[in-house]
């Protein structure tokens, strides 16, 4: 069933979850690896794959996506 650009969602218009997922891979992903994010990534536990569940539901809900 399609939806109306007036009835969609921020989150339906980004492209749902995998395009979330993809964003907060990305964001964890360029702490872990870009030397200027090191104050950043200081700030957070040695393993990230917490953060990244939760920030992905966090962002899904923000969306107006599935709430966890």
């Amino acid at each position: 069933m399609s939806q109306d650009a007036a009835t969609q969602t921020a989150y339906d218009l980004v492209g749902g979850m995998p395009i979330v997922s993809r964003i907060v891979e990305r964001f964890y992903d360029l702490m872990e690896q870009n030397p200027a994010f090191a104050d950043l990534r200081q700030l957070h536990a040695p393993d990230l794959t917490p953060m990244r569940h939760s920030l992905t539901g966090f962002l899904a809900a923000w969306l107006g996506g599935p709430r966890d």
